[in-house]
C-alpha cells in the first residue's frame, strides 16, 4: 500500500487531461485524486479539497497545482498552513508527474520532491 497520497489540482478541465493520460501510462492511480476549481468559490474549493486529504487518510500527501500565484496554489497553501502531512508542488507538468508516478514508493519523500521538481525544470527546453 502506498504512503504518498497525490491530489492534482487544476483550473477549469485540465487535471482531468493528465488524469486520462497518467491511467494509459500507469493503469490505476491509487491514492490519487484530480480536481478542478471550475464552479467554485475559494472557500467551495478549500472545503472540496480538505475532504479529499481526509479520504486519501495518507502519511503525506503532495498537492500539485498548475499555476504558482493563482487561485488553486493559494487555496492549497493555506490548507498545506494546517496540516504537518501536506507538501505542495506548483507549475508541475506531465515530465513531473512521470517521475512522481514512477517512483513515488520506491524513494524517500524529499529526494522524491527533487527529483520530481528536477524532472519538471528538464522537461522544458528550446530546441
Amino acid at each position: 500500500m502506498t504512503k504518498i497520497g497525490a491530489i492534482i489540482l487544476t483550473h477549469s478541465q485540465l487535471a482531468f487531461g493528465y488524469q486520462k493520460i497518467l491511467e494509459k501510462m500507469f493503469g490505476n492511480l491509487e491514492a490519487t485524486v484530480f480536481l478542478t476549481n471550475e464552479g467554485l468559490s475559494e472557500k467551495e474549493l478549500k472545503k472540496k479539497l480538505e475532504e479529499e486529504i481526509e479520504k486519501l487518510a495518507k502519511e503525506k500527501i503532495i498537492i500539485f497545482v498548475d499555476i504558482i500565484h493563482g487561485s488553486c496554489a493559494q487555496v492549497a497553501a493555506q490548507v498545506k498552513k494546517e496540516k504537518d502531512n501536506i507538501k505542495l508542488v506548483c507549475g508541475f507538468n506531465l515530465p513531473s508527474l512521470i517521475k512522481f508516478f514512477t517512483y513515488k514508493d520506491k524513494i524517500p519523500l524529499e529526494e522524491l520532491l527533487k527529483e520530481v521538481i528536477a524532472s519538471g525544470k528538464e522537461g522544458i527546453k528550446e530546441i
